[in-house]
């Protein structure tokens, strides 16, 4: 009996499912069987006459058989029918020799002679299992001497139809897309995916709807045409280089490590066959993946951390060719950090000159402003931007890939939006500004608000009163520009002719009240000159720091005006 036999293994058989006449000592032990299960029958239908005649019970099945593997076969009837029959049932010949067991619900009716039947059926029972097993074996023996080539031939077509039906579902459900093949020169590569997901992560909704991203690299030549807008495609097409290498930044838990590892999925579905979680990917094919991702000792071979890292990134520089794809998740963080950075710079600069496709998470943003690093031009810096919202007290992942490198100092923030002591939170700020020179990069990454019209602009205070600043004042006004943007020999938007107010102080100038003149170099450095029409001069002094943040200094003096000083602009 299929029906029966394919809820067993070969281990796992506790019954018989051969049909009758398939084995003679099985059929003959089924039979005993039956036969002794007849006389327990005829025992029930004797109770049940006595509960129809006192009645105490309809015509109903109220009397059953039960069995316990222990004890074996018994018969049971409710407690409270059986104190209506009791007197009755010991009056009756048949019945006298019956023990009678009361329970808390039930009555368990047993005698010698019901024992003797269980005991029997349960050795019969024992010994069909243990003949349906061998027959079982012998059977599967002969049909695969006999089948194996048809069985074969089921197995593989089931296999492929299964597969099929069952990508064919997921492609359908999650939106997934063929990817397209491109074939290249040998010493060319090229990868293209198009709002790219994560398959696994996208399906879990426990962060809202899945941000996709664009990943272009390798020849710019097989690129889609008209191009669309994102990030690589602009490092690509504007700097005319090819994208062989991607150094990617961000905050814990902004993402990193999952665009990678969805890049690695994407890859190895695509050759494997599978549709992809992509609007669009085009590729040429890759002959190996390399992936440095979980870091881990080794306690058999007896290396640490770091030692099997190098050993790794041994086998990947020996290994990686044109047509390879490395992808890395914070490399050489278990060592000391001078070292860390230089390993991975000397990583990249290897993988670069090898040409193959690399994608590496860091959180080492020296890589950004070394010389070895930046003169690359088939590696680009890329990150996934996070801001700090205050009001919420919570970071605010957007997980949409931008270019550069982003902030470089986050880790508190992070750990800060997870409530953790105040007093280790406030410890460890104050180490941090001290390591990075006073600079307290929090509000860098709260108010980090990019002017629209410089890009290397912030705009975060007031220059004149320090309050938040909402708008952008040119001092050379647009009017005065020519039809390129230009007032004379600069541009309208050069940041020098760029000031960040707030709306009262930006209303007040327009009014008439507050003339700006502009920046003058001092020895001091640069001053941005400033008359109020009522109260009188003065200035205040812009230094430039990395970031282009403004600081307020407001110094009074009895016999002066107010001076409004700028520690970073």
């Amino acid at each position: 009996d299929l029906d029966v036999s394919r809820r067993f293994t070969n281990n796992t058989v506790d019954e018989n499912f051969l049909m009758s006449g398939v084995d003679e000592a099985v059929d003959t032990l089924v039979h005993e069987n039956s036969v002794m299960m007849i006389a327990f029958e005829d025992i029930i239908s004797k109770i049940e006459e006595i509960l129809v005649r006192e009645n105490a019970g309809s015509s109903n099945r109220l009397v059953t058989l039960g069995l316990l593997e222990k004890e074996g076969y018994y018969i049971s009837l409710s407690k409270n029918r059986f104190s209506q029959i009791e007197s009755e049932f010991f009056k009756d010949t048949t019945l006298k020799d019956f023990n009678v067991k009361k329970l808390t619900n039930n009555v368990k009716i047993t005698s010698a002679f019901t024992d003797k039947l269980s005991d029997k059926i349960m050795k019969n029972r024992r010994k069909i299992v243990t003949l349906v097993k061998e027959r079982y074996i012998q059977l599967q023996g002969v049909y695969e001497r006999r089948y194996s080539l048809l069985f074969d031939r089921v197995i593989a077509y089931v296999a492929d139809l299964d597969v099929g039906v069952s990508s064919s579902k997921v492609a359908q459900t999650y939106k997934h897309s063929r990817p397209m093949i491109v074939e290249v020169e040998d010493d060319e590569n090229f990868m293209q995916i198009m709002q790219l997901r994560h398959p696994l992560i996208e399906i879990q909704e426990r962060g809202g709807i899945y941000v996709p991203n664009d990943i272009v690299m390798g020849n710019r030549q097989n690129m889609d045409l008209p191009h669309p807008q994102t990030v690589m495609l602009e490092v690509a097409v504007h700097d005319g280089h090819d994208i062989n290498g991607v150094l990617l930044y961000g905050i814990n838990s902004s993402g990193k490590s999952s665009l990678m590892k969805s890049i690695g999925i994407a890859v190895l579905m695509a050759q494997s066959g599978f549709f992809v979680s992509a609007a669009v990917m085009k590729f040429s094919i890759f002959d190996s993946l390399f992936t440095r991702i979980v870091s881990k000792d080794n306690l058999a071979k007896g290396l640490s951390t770091f030692a099997v890292e190098m050993l790794e990134m041994k086998n990947i520089f020996n290994r990686s060719t044109v047509r390879s794809l490395v992808l890395g998740d914070e490399i050489s963080h278990g060592t000391e950090t001078l070292s860390g950075v230089a390993i991975v710079a000397s990583s990249i600069m290897k993988l670069a000159k090898t040409r193959c496709l690399f994608l590496f998470a860091t959180h080492l943003h020296q890589l950004s402003t070394m010389k070895e690093i930046t003169t690359l031009d088939n590696v680009v810096d890329l990150h996934l931007s996070v801001e700090y919202n205050e009001e919420k007290d919570a970071l605010m992942f957007n997980r949409i890939l931008q270019s550069g490198s982003g902030s470089s100092v986050y880790g508190l923030e992070f750990a800060k939006s997870l409530h953790m002591d105040n007093e280790f939170l406030n410890e460890a700020n104050k180490i941090r500004k001290r390591l990075a020179n006073d600079f307290d990069e929090l509000e860098l990454l709260v108010k980090k608000k990019k002017s629209k019209y410089n890009k290397e602009l912030y705009v975060t205070k007031c220059v004149i009163c320090g309050a938040v600043a909402e708008d952008v004042h040119h001092i050379s006004q647009r009017s005065l520009a020519d039809k390129a943007g230009f007032i004379g020999h600069f541009h309208q938007d050069n940041k020098h002719n760029l000031v960040p107010l707030c709306k009262e102080h930006h209303n007040l100038i327009h009014s008439g009240k507050i003339r700006v003149d502009g920046f003058m170099m001092t020895s001091n450095g640069l001053e941005l000159q400033f008359e109020e029409q009522i109260l009188h001069v003065e200035k205040t002094k812009v230094v430039e720091p990395e970031i282009n943040e403004p600081k307020i200094i407001e110094e009074k003096k009895e016999e002066e005006p107010s001076k409004f000083v700028l520690d970073d602009w």
